[in-house]
């Protein structure tokens, strides 16, 4: 890695490398630990927080707060189209269970991407799943 100011150089075959076990990680669903943070994701890749960093800011174009968020919010929104019972969810649940470590998180994760409060996320997707 070389690095000028905030220049960083991370030769091809390793962004790849680090890029596959990103997808490794995501595939084995690790983004809903609730502890999750870019320090754990870059001990499970087996590379620095900065080459972590680096190569998802620039292969996914966010940051990894963001990178994170959303990969939680594609799982609620598949786990709600799934969800079958008419009985209603607690939202307190569904930021469980997406890996929110705080409903507050959740919330905030929903209003930022969505401009929505969580239950208007849920109605939005359990309308589109009932085709109405």
């Amino acid at each position: 890695m070389k690095e000028e100011s905030n220049l960083i150089y991370i030769s091809p075959s390793t962004q790849e490398i680090i890029e596959r076990r990103i997808q490794a990680w995501i595939e084995n669903r690790s983004y809903l630990d609730h502890n999750c943070s870019i320090d754990k994701l870059s001990r499970e890749v087996g590379y620095n927080r900065k080459f972590t960093s680096y190569v998802v800011n620039r292969t996914r174009g966010c940051s990894f707060p963001i990178f994170l968020n959303s990969l939680r919010l594609s799982f609620l929104e598949n786990f709600l189209l799934e969800y079958t019972e008419e009985e209603p969810i607690k939202l307190t649940y569904l930021a469980y269970i997406s890996g929110f470590s705080t409903y507050g998180k959740f919330a905030s994760a929903i209003r930022d991407r969505l401009g929505v409060p969580p239950s208007t996320f849920v109605k939005m997707v359990r309308n589109r799943s009932l085709g109405i």
